[in-house]
C-alpha cells in the first residue's frame, strides 16, 4: 500500500501478488492490486481483480465504486452507473464516488443530474478541488460561464497549482471568445512538464484568435506531433485518435482528419468516443462558428452515430 501511494505501481504489484500467493482469498489485496492495475491504466486486469475482491465481499464499496470508475473510463456509461449507485446505496456518503457518479452523468450530458451528485458531494467535503473543477466543467457544458469560472477559482483557490483547473479556466474564457485572458492562463499551463497534445492545441485556437497565425500553426504542430507519437505507440486508443482528426481538421489537412474519423468509426468505438469529438467539434464551432469543414464533419459523426444506434 505505501508503494501504491508513491506511485511505485511495479513495486506495488510485486508485494500484492506476494500476498495474495500466500492468501488467494485475501479480498483487500486483490482490491488493491486492482488499483495499482488501474492507476497503471491496466483496466481490464485491474476489472478482473476488482471483481474478484467483491465476489469475496459483496459489500466492499470502494471496489464496487472503482468498478464504476474504470467503465467510466471506458465509456461504458451505464455499467459505471450500476456499479456508483451500488456503492451509493453501501455508503451514502462515499463523496469521491458521488462525484465520479457526477462526471457519468455529464458525459452523458444529463447535466441536471450531475450537478446534482457534485452539488451533494461539495456539501459533504466543501473543499474538494477535484468535484468543485467537475461542477465547472458541468456549468461549462452548459454554457452557464460565470459560474463555471466561479467553480475554477475556487478549485485553484484551494490548489494553486491545480493546473487541470487553470486549464479549464483558460478554455472557459476561449469559449467566451476572450483570447487574450484565456492565452494567459494556457500559457502558464505549456509550461510545466506535464504538458499535452490538448494543451498546444487549445493555445492554438487562441492565438488564432487573436489573428497570431504563426504561433497558432506552431501550437498546432506541437499538438499534432505529441498525438502522432501517442497514435504510433498505441493506434488503438479512441480518444487520441479523434484528438489528431481534430487536429488536422484545424489545419485543414482534411483527408487525414477524415481517415482517422474514420478509422476509428470502422473499429466500433464505443458511442461514448463519438459523442464526445462531436462535442469537440461543436466547442470549436461556438470558438469559431464558420470554421471550415467543422460542421460537415459534426455532420458525418453525427449521422454514423445515428446509424449505429439504428
Amino acid at each position: 500500500q505505501a508503494y501504491l501511494s508513491m506511485n511505485r505501481y511495479d513495486e506495488a504489484l510485486t508485494d500484492f501478488n506476494r500476498a495474495i500467493e500466500l492468501n488467494p482469498e485475501y479480498g483487500w489485496a486483490i482490491a488493491s492490486r486492482g488499483q495499482a492495475y488501474l492507476s497503471m491504466n491496466r483496466y481490464d486486469e485491474a476489472l478482473t481483480d476488482f471483481n474478484r475482491a467483491i465476489e469475496l465481499n459483496p459489500e466492499l464499496d470502494w471496489a464496487i465504486a472503482n468498478t464504476g470508475k474504470i467503465h467510466q473510463l471506458m465509456k461504458r456509461h451505464e455499467e459505471a452507473l450500476t456499479d456508483f449507485n451500488r456503492a451509493i446505496e453501501l455508503d451514502p456518503k462515499l463523496d469521491w464516488a458521488i462525484a465520479n457518479r457526477g462526471v457519468t452523468y455529464g458525459s452523458m450530458q444529463r447535466y441536471e443530474e450531475a450537478l446534482t451528485d457534485f452539488n451533494r458531494a461539495i456539501e459533504l467535503d466543501p473543499e474538494y478541488k477535484w468535484a468543485i473543477a467537475n461542477r465547472g466543467v458541468t456549468y461549462q457544458s452548459m454554457q452557464r460561464y460565470e459560474e463555471a469560472l466561479t467553480d475554477f477559482n475556487r478549485a485553484i483557490e484551494l490548489d494553486p497549482e491545480y493546473n487541470w483547473a487553470v486549464f479549464q479556466r483558460g478554455r472557459t474564457y476561449l469559449l467566451q471568445h476572450q483570447y487574450e485572458t484565456a492565452l494567459v492562463e494556457l500559457k502558464a499551463i505549456v509550461t510545466n512538464d506535464d504538458v499535452d497534445d490538448w494543451d498546444y492545441y487549445h493555445k492554438g485556437l487562441a492565438h488564432f484568435g487573436l489573428s497570431q497565425t504563426e504561433n497558432a500553426k506552431s501550437d498546432l504542430a506541437q499538438a499534432i506531433q505529441l498525438a502522432k507519437e501517442s497514435y504510433e505507440k498505441d493506434p488503438t486508443n479512441h480518444q487520441n485518435t479523434l484528438n489528431l482528426a481534430l487536429y488536422y481538421l484545424v489545419v485543414r489537412n482534411l483527408s487525414t482528419a477524415q481517415k482517422l474519423y474514420q478509422t476509428v468509426l470502422n473499429k466500433n468505438a464505443r458511442s461514448g468516443y463519438i459523442q464526445e469529438a462531436i462535442q469537440d467539434l461543436q466547442d470549436l464551432l461556438a470558438i469559431f462558428p464558420n470554421y471550415p469543414k467543422a460542421k460537415e464533419m459534426e455532420a458525418f459523426l453525427r449521422s454514423a452515430l445515428k446509424e449505429r444506434e439504428n
